[in-house]
């Protein structure tokens, strides 16, 4: 019965005693073990964290990203990475979460990553290993369409030529080529004779007169369309009709018909903007002698009624001439400027010869009007083509080590015409192709001497030429003398044809008047030229606007003739620059009084976006070596200072020629800051720098050409 209160007593007395203990009993220890972490009210004691699982490793371009799955009770993750299997491994980052992506890695390299988890209790193990090799992304590949047969060419068009077909189509869809085929007989068998890619050839070297029909097919890699419809065409030398001079398609033509410019400039009749002439004369070595650029008077035959001068000064020395008969308006150009002296003409609008054969249209009276029968013409005067690739005033060439007067250009095809042996005949001797400023004689087949070799020329009596240009080829027709006043042409024939070489595919085309001794071997003051129906087939390209110094005109004291003796009159046609060390201070002078300043009128700089100064210079290089050091220093508006050098590759060049007098030309071509320029007039002031002064420099032909975007 009593049982049960004994036990609910004893529980008391026990209960009783642990909160004595618990409060007061003994001296507690009041260390703390530190092996153990502080227990959290409310919580149980925290543990290590399980090492991360599921980790996986995901390549990128020069990473590597990293998933796995949350350790519980992690705070941070340390990620580990070795190159070799099984470590050793080096940490690379501590995240907070669980993933990471490393980068700045190399691509094609295996890396090797592995994961501990950490928190206040410490560091777990590590997870198992996992590897990526980073690569470089992959371009994706577009579906390929099932190539086809290309689809058969359509609206084939054959032009006839000289010697030559030019055909064009219609593209078709696909093709990577055309097979182009000829037959002499309608529908065939044709001959396969170019593959050319693009939809247009020209078939060349023809026999003129003879019926040749095309078909053209399409080609891809699946294989060949079927032939097109079949044209034809027969190749003709020129007609006797030279309208459009003689060009199907001239991108330029001067036929002279509509008479003198109303502007006139150093080109005389001729339209300053659309041609440019440079004159410089074998005599320029006397400069310092009261001469700079020396020309005599020019004698001329009648040229038109309201033009009544029998003697001319420069630029009354290039005269458009009346049409009488049966002769229509023709250039006069009269070229008393001696000892290989000449009057360059240069368009100013580029021909274009670009992947294709351009043609040059021109007749000219190439025995001129200085001829003596029985004497050799080629010592007076000659006409001369040249095509170069820079807007270079009045060049030259080297042949035979005689230089006419002019720099040598840097790139350039050029070709004089000259009598060939009995004093009749007449024809382009000695082609010179110029590379860098190195030139290049290209020999004609046929003998200087060789009977019938050329045409017949006669004085004032116009022949026709026509030059046909690629990089690789060039080729020279021409016709004995109208007598019919330019109407036809009897005897068109192939003169000369060669290979070339040629570094450039667009330039700038000069006829030439050269005199080369008219004086020295009897003929008198001048040669005397005539021009027309002058022009080029190719695309139209735009010129640059171009704004000239007119030639200085002072008279020569006492007079001037070829061997430097005071006689006959004559004028001064360029500058001369000293450098204040003759006695005389520097600068420009006329050549006896000094020049402030040059000007170019009436500058339009709307749109412009680039300036171009050309000039002729000449220094005395063939008394001294000539030196890089030489040079010119320019200065537009009285602002900035600017100077051009002589080049290792002018000066080379320079050399070339043993004569003396005509070394020391060069061309200056040189970019011009636009911002030195301002709307309206321009001054210019030019001064020699470390130039020889026993001859001092001279510059003529200064030309500011303007272009925009």
């Amino acid at each position: 019965m009593h049982r049960p209160r004994l036990i609910a007593l004893h529980g008391l007395v026990l209960a009783a005693c642990l909160v004595v203990l618990a409060g007061c009993g003994g001296t507690p220890d009041s260390s703390t073990s530190s092996d153990s972490p502080a227990a959290v009210p409310g919580s149980a004691p925290a543990s290590v964290p399980a090492p991360p699982s599921n980790p996986s490793a995901a390549a990128g371009n020069a990473t590597v990203t990293l998933t796995w799955t949350a350790s519980n009770t992690a705070t941070t993750y340390n990620v580990k990475r070795a190159t070799t299997s099984g470590g050793p491994y080096t940490q690379v980052a501590s995240p907070a979460s669980a993933s990471y992506t490393d980068t700045s890695l190399t691509n094609g390299t295996t890396y090797y990553y592995v994961v501990s988890a950490l928190n206040s209790a410490g560091e777990s193990a590590n997870s198992t290993q996992v590897s990526a090799k980073p690569v470089a992304p992959v371009s994706p590949v577009s579906p390929v369409s099932p190539v086809s047969i290309p689809t058969t060419p359509s609206n084939l068009a054959a032009t006839a030529g000289n010697a030559q077909v030019s055909l064009t189509w219609s593209a078709s869809s696909g093709a990577t080529s055309y097979n182009v085929k000829r037959s002499s007989v309608s529908g065939g068998p044709y001959t396969q004779v170019a593959s050319p890619a693009s939809a247009s050839y020209t078939d060349t070297s023809l026999t003129n007169g003879t019926t040749y029909y095309y078909v053209v097919s399409a080609v891809d890699s699946a294989g060949e369309s079927a032939n097109s419809v079949e044209v034809s065409a027969v190749p003709a030398a020129p007609s006797s009709s030279l309208a459009g001079c003689n060009l199907t398609n001239p991108a330029f033509c001067d036929t002279f018909d509509e008479g003198p410019s109303a502007v006139r400039g150093r080109a005389g009749d001729l339209n300053p903007a659309v041609w440019a002439v440079g004159r410089l004369s074998g005599e320029i070595d006397s400069s310092g002698q009261g001469t700079a650029n020396p020309d005599l008077v020019a004698p001329i035959p009648a040229c038109r009624a309201s033009f009544t001068q029998t003697s001319v000064y420069p630029p009354n020395d290039t005269l458009i001439c009346n049409a009488s008969g049966t002769k229509s308006a023709q250039l006069m150009t009269a070229v008393s400027i001696q000892n290989y002296g000449t009057n360059s003409y240069m368009i100013r609008q580029p021909f274009d010869f670009a992947g294709r054969t351009g043609k040059i249209d021109f007749d000219v009276d190439v025995g001129g009007e200085q001829l003596s029968p029985g004497v050799e013409t080629s010592q007076g005067g000659y006409p001369e083509i040249d095509i170069i690739s820079d807007q270079e005033p009045a060049p030259t060439f080297r042949e035979v080590d005689n230089f006419e007067a002019g720099s040598i250009p840097a790139n350039a095809v050029i070709l004089k015409f000259i009598n060939v042996g009995d004093f009749t005949h007449f024809a382009p001797y000695n082609i010179m192709v110029y590379n860098n400023y190195v030139g290049t004689i290209i020999t004609p087949t046929f003998t200087i001497a060789s009977a019938g070799v050329g045409v017949l020329g006669s004085a004032g009596l116009l022949n026709h030429f026509e030059v046909q240009v690629s990089q690789t080829q060039i080729s020279i027709y021409g016709s004995d003398f109208s007598t019919d006043g330019g109407q036809t042409f009897p005897n068109y024939k192939l003169l000369y044809s060669a290979a070339i070489n040629l570094p450039f595919t667009r330039g700038y085309v000069h006829i030439d008047a050269r005199n080369h001794a008219t004086l020295k071997y009897g003929f008198g003051p001048d040669a005397v030229f005539h021009w027309d129906n002058v022009g080029f087939d190719g695309p139209v390209i735009a010129a640059p606007v171009a704004y000239e110094i007119p030639d200085n005109t002072t008279s020569i004291p006492g007079g001037y003739n070829d061997a430097g003796s005071p006689s006959s009159p004559a004028v001064n046609l360029g500058y001369l620059l000293l450098d204040g060390t003759t006695g005389k201070a520097a600068g420009m002078y006329d050549p006896i009084n000094q020049i402030a300043s040059l000007a170019f009128k009436n500058v339009n700089l709307s749109g412009v976006t680039s300036a171009t100064l050309t000039f002729n210079a000449w220094f005395n290089a063939g008394s001294h070596p000539a030196s890089t050091t030489w040079g010119i220093s320019y200065q537009f508006n009285g602002g900035a200072v600017r100077t051009v050098n002589i080049t290792p590759a002018q000066i080379t060049a320079m050399s070339n020629n043993t004569g003396g007098l005509e070394q020391g030309f060069v061309a200056f071509i040189i970019s011009v800051p636009v911002t030195d320029l301002v709307q309206g007039t321009n001054t210019i002031e030019f001064l020699p720098v470390n130039a020889p002064m026993d001859y001092p420099p001279v510059v003529a032909n200064i030309d500011l050409l303007l272009a925009g975007a």
